[in-house]
């Protein structure tokens, strides 16, 4: 019976690691990703998603633009907690802005990143949209 107690902690103790080193992975190539620049000028009026992916979240955003500019921001996680909590105060930074190259919240470097991403999806899908022609 100990050897089978044993047995379990091990293979417990083999997943934790695997699954901390691949949160790491992840958490890294977040650090990293490129977020790229949009034009406001090219944003129609509307309400856009987007949404990026990270470690095992998904972050979903709604971006609200008028008259070229960024008027609200809305986060959408799964998750909660600290690190959210703290990460959505990036989106202050975004409105302040208007752009999407602004500092990540310190603590929660890897949430933000995302959050910003999911901002800047939201955002190219609205200039890839068609424009509708007027009469």
């Amino acid at each position: 019976m100990k050897k089978f107690f044993i047995l379990i902690a091990v293979i417990t103790g083999i997943i934790a690691v695997i699954i901390g080193a691949a949160a790491l992975i992840d958490s890294r190539e977040m650090a990293e990703i490129k977020i790229g620049d949009i034009d406001l000028s090219r944003i129609p009026d509307g309400v856009y998603k987007g949404a990026e992916k990270y470690l095992v979240f998904t972050t979903q955003v709604t971006v609200r633009v008028k008259d070229h500019r960024i008027t609200d921001i809305d986060v959408f996680e799964a998750r909660g907690g600290k690190y959210v909590e703290n990460a959505e105060k990036v989106t202050r930074n975004i409105l302040e802005n208007q752009s999407l190259d602004v500092d990540t919240i310190t603590g929660a470097t890897v949430t933000s990143r995302a959050i910003i991403k999911a901002v800047e999806n939201a955002l190219k899908s609205a200039q890839n949209k068609p424009k509708t022609p007027t009469s």
